[in-house]
């Protein structure tokens, strides 16, 4: 006859395999979490040894394409110094930061394996300046406002008034169509460079409906001449100021309209002829 087996030993033996199988789970992953943080702790170190190492600091930073903007303002914008790891630069942020000088068109930055950043810049071209209320702003080829300045210390800049009945700051832009007529202008009067009065020049005005008003002359003489056409209507404006001359009436002129088709109204105080 076969013996019963006890089923309380068993029973109690299946308790402590799965204690003892849990505990070596527990072990296992307190272990696990162990190695982990020490890992962790050992890379953070070497982490913070690498951005205090001299070989991996900013050995020189070299800009290139500087015409305007000081090399002073590249690095004050970027903030970077040569105590700077290469580790700790961000060079789409640095890229962002140079991109938000007024007079930046372009922007690249990069590091080299000697530790020099680079920073290549392509800056906008000047093309005139516009008078807003008290201020001067230079404008860009592109109508973007990139500086405050003087005609002073612009003098061959051309000044255009009238250009904006809004407020204009640094780094707004003009609308397409008074840029164009800025265009239209001053291609004009470079190509008429090789009489144009240009110092006698006292103010440009613009409005958009009538487009563009000239003083010249001490008096001054007002010269009316519109929108477009603007290089014929300076041709014109050289003969009639040739023929003024010539009989000595220009002191005697107020306004010049050449926005008559072909024609001129030419306004003044002029002698009175008496016959004979």
């Amino acid at each position: 006859m076969k013996r019963k087996g006890n089923r309380y030993r068993v029973d109690k033996a299946m308790r402590w395999k799965k204690i003892l199988s849990r505990v070596r789970a527990v072990c296992g992953a307190f272990v696990a979490l162990a190695s982990i943080i020490l890992l962790s702790a050992v890379l953070a170190h070497a982490y913070f040894a690498l951005l205090d190492a001299p070989w991996l600091r900013v050995e020189e930073v070299e800009i290139v394409g500087l015409e305007r903007v000081s090399r002073e303002e590249i690095l004050n914008a970027m903030e970077v110094t040569r105590e700077t790891s290469v580790l700790n630069l961000n060079l789409s942020q640095l890229t962002r930061r140079l991109e938000s000088l007024p007079w930046l068109r372009s922007v690249l930055v990069r590091i080299e394996t000697s530790g020099r950043l680079v920073v290549e810049v392509e800056e906008r071209e000047p093309l005139a300046m516009v008078a807003v209320g008290k201020h001067f702003l230079v404008m860009d080829c592109e109508g973007r406002l990139v500086a405050h300045s003087t005609p002073e210390q612009h003098p061959e800049m051309m000044v255009i008034w009238g250009i904006s009945d809004s407020p204009l700051e640094v780094g707004d832009g003009l609308q397409p169509d008074a840029l164009e007529a800025v265009k239209r202008l001053l291609a004009a009067v470079g190509n008429s460079k090789g009489w144009f009065p240009m110092k006698e020049i006292s103010r440009f005005t613009w409005n958009p409906e009538t487009g563009f008003v000239i003083q010249m002359g001490e008096k001054p003489i007002s010269v009316q001449l519109g929108p477009d056409d603007l290089e014929e209507k300076f041709r014109r404006l050289h003969r009639i100021l040739e023929v003024l001359t010539e009989r000595r009436w220009l002191g005697a002129v107020t306004r010049i309209d050449l926005d008559y088709g072909h024609r001129a109204y030419v306004e003044g105080q002029f002698p009175s002829f008496k016959g004979i």
